[in-house]
């Protein structure tokens, strides 16, 4: 018999999948109870992990606070491409002083290129706040902001920038009044126990030839599949994404070469 069992992706699982996993081991576990006394205490144990779990399950419960963040994180993304794509076009302005202007501010997010818009909610908190301060502070770049009319769009990012980091505040003041739970403790010994059990499964089965166990284990390998599945379709969806991201940044970077390439110019 070949191993029917991998559990090396548990680990990937979300909290509020881990739970949701093992009540339906367990069901499986009562519905094809077998006659193996050492299954059964490790079936036992898998069980007691459920009312921990279950502390788990509860904490990863979105906030009420979390669409709304997750709404101003969105509005703080779309209002930088707005920015870029507005200077980036001032770039091949004909009027000279429009062209001017912009290729100071060109240079001045050209540090943050390729790096905003696929920063988390923390770091791009500060590398806005970076920004909305450049341009309050730095004569040239606020000039050429005020030059180009675009002044408006760094004062909507601030506010909303600020209206997040309030929200986040907020948010994480709450959670921290609830009860604290070691969820990664909780689930790496619910883990153990099972992968016992699971282990114990297969040796007996492989051991005595007994048939009996196939219904068990074809019922637990249904469940374990799709969550095995699951986690990996999630891998390979953020990967296709990232690599989206970086050919559109390369595809990017080559149409603004090629647009100020000398010879091109030139000719």
């Amino acid at each position: 018999m070949t191993n029917d069992f991998t559990t090396g992706w548990l680990v990937l699982l979300h909290n509020d999948e881990h739970p949701v996993l093992f009540e339906q081991i367990c069901f499986v576990m009562d519905k094809y109870k077998l006659d193996d006394e050492r299954v059964n205490e490790a079936a036992a144990r898998v069980k007691s992990h459920l009312e921990p779990l279950k502390q788990v399950k509860v904490r990863s419960l979105r906030h009420e606070l979390t669409p709304a963040i997750r709404e101003l994180h969105t509005q703080r993304r779309q209002s930088l491409m707005s920015l870029q794509g507005q200077i980036h076009s001032l770039t091949l302005s004909t009027v000279t002083e429009e062209r001017q202007a912009a290729n100071v501010l060109d240079i001045w997010l050209g540090k943050h290129r390729g790096q905003l818009l696929s920063l988390g909610y923390t770091p791009l908190t500060e590398r806005i706040n970076e920004i909305v301060a450049d341009a309050e502070t730095d004569v040239n770049v606020s000039g050429a902001l005020a030059a180009l009319s675009l002044m408006p769009i760094v004062e909507r990012l601030k506010a909303i920038n600020e209206e997040f980091k309030n929200l986040s505040v907020q948010r994480r003041d709450e959670l921290s009044q609830t009860e604290k739970v070691d969820a990664r403790a909780i689930r790496q010994a619910a883990d153990k126990d099972l992968r016992l059990m699971l282990g114990l499964i297969e040796a007996n089965a492989r051991i005595t030839g007994n048939e009996a166990y196939q219904p068990l284990i074809q019922a637990l390998k249904k469940f374990l599949d799709y969550y095995r599945i699951l986690v990996q379709s999630r891998k390979t969806r953020r990967a296709t994404e990232k690599n989206a991201k970086t050919n559109v940044l390369i595809v990017s970077k080559q149409e603004t070469a090629i647009q100020t390439d000398p010879v091109t110019e030139s000719a």
